[in-house]
C-alpha cells in the first residue's frame, strides 16, 4: 500500500516533526493514513483544518484562542498549541498581488463578471455563501430566507461541490419560506484566480456560523 511505503520512508528517514496541513478535508485521506502510522515522533496540525483530528497520530493542534477557545480544549484529542494572534496566515499581496487594488466601480464591470461567473449578469442584487453546502443548517438558513424575503429584488449565490444532491432541496426550502427557487444560484467551483475576480461581485457575503468559514472566509475579506 502507497501509504505504508510513504510512512516507512518517514521513519526510515528520520523525519522529527511531520505537519498535516489539510485534516479531514477533500482529497486529503492518504496523508491521514501516514501519519495515523506514527512515523515521526511529533506530529502536528496546522492550517488548512480547524477541528480536531479525533487521532490520527496528531500530537498537538497550532491554532488560536479564538478558533479554538482553551474551555473547549476538552472537545480535541490534540495538545493546543496556541499562536499569540492567529494560526491562519494567509498573504494576498503574494499570491495575488494583481487583485489588490481590484475593485467594481461600474454597474456594467459587475455585470461582466456575473456573467463570467455563470451568472445573470442583471442581478441588481446577490448575497454569496462560498462555504461547502454541508455547513448551512436550518436556522441560519431561515436568516437568509428573511433576508431575501424583505429585499425581494436579492439573489442567492451558492458553490456547487462535488454533487447536486443538495440543490433541489436548498431550493424546495427556499419556496417553502417564500423566496422563489430561480433566485437561488448554485454555480460550479472556479480555479484559484477566477474565484476572487468573480466572487468580488458579490454585495454581501454570508457565513455559516454553526461551522464557519475558512479559507472562503479569509478570501472575502
Amino acid at each position: 500500500d502507497q501509504c505504508d511505503l510513504v510512512a516507512a520512508k518517514v521513519a526510515a528517514d528520520h523525519v522529527d516533526v511531520l505537519i498535516n496541513l489539510a485534516g479531514h478535508t477533500r482529497g486529503n485521506d492518504e496523508v491521514t493514513l501516514v501519519m495515523a502510522q506514527q512515523p515521526a515522533p511529533v506530529q502536528l496540525l496546522h492550517e488548512g483544518y480547524a477541528g480536531t483530528m479525533g487521532g490520527a497520530g496528531t500530537t498537538a493542534h497550532i491554532t488560536d484562542r479564538i478558533s479554538s477557545p482553551p474551555e473547549y480544549s476538552g472537545h480535541y484529542v490534540e495538545k493546543l498549541l496556541y499562536m499569540p494572534h492567529a494560526f491562519f496566515v494567509n498573504d494576498h499581496r503574494q499570491t495575488y498581488p494583481e487583485l489588490l487594488d481590484d475593485q467594481i466601480r461600474t454597474p456594467e464591470e459587475k455585470a461582466q463578471r456575473l456573467a463570467f461567473g455563470s451568472l445573470p449578469h442583471d442581478i441588481p442584487f446577490i448575497f454569496g455563501a462560498f462555504n461547502q453546502l454541508y455547513k448551512i443548517d436550518p436556522g441560519i438558513f431561515s436568516v437568509w430566507m428573511d433576508a431575501m424575503r424583505a429585499a425581494p429584488w436579492s439573489h442567492l449565490w451558492l458553490i456547487r461541490i462535488h454533487t447536486r444532491d443538495p440543490e433541489d432541496n436548498i431550493r424546495a426550502a427556499a419556496a417553502a419560506a417564500g423566496v422563489d427557487p430561480p433566485r437561488v444560484h448554485f454555480v460550479q467551483g472556479y480555479n484559484e484566480k477566477q474565484h476572487l475576480y468573480v466572487k468580488a461581485a458579490a454585495d454581501v457575503f454570508l457565513d455559516t456560523p454553526t461551522y464557519n468559514a475558512h479559507s472562503s472566509g479569509c478570501d472575502a475579506l
